[in-house]
């Protein structure tokens, strides 16, 4: 796997829960984050909120505050 992808499969499917989290935000900007985190499969909302900054720099609020989300969910 890694030798096609570039990566681990553990990553990349850190990599595509942080995507649809990002869609989700896009689509339903009103969603709380303890929703978010249980819409796209986070344990919890802090693990939510360590895995955006580890990806964004930014917390959820932060980056929703800075940038609108932008993902195309692999489509």
């Amino acid at each position: 796997f890694t030798d096609y992808v570039g990566t681990g499969p553990k990553e990349v499917q850190r990599i595509i829960r942080f995507q649809r989290a990002l869609f989700t935000l896009q689509h339903q900007p009103e969603i709380n984050l303890a929703q978010l985190a249980a819409a796209c499969g986070y344990y919890d909302q802090p693990h939510l909120i360590k895995e955006f900054k580890t990806f964004s720099g930014y917390t959820p609020v932060e980056y929703m505050a800075t940038c609108p989300p932008y993902s195309d969910y692999f489509s």
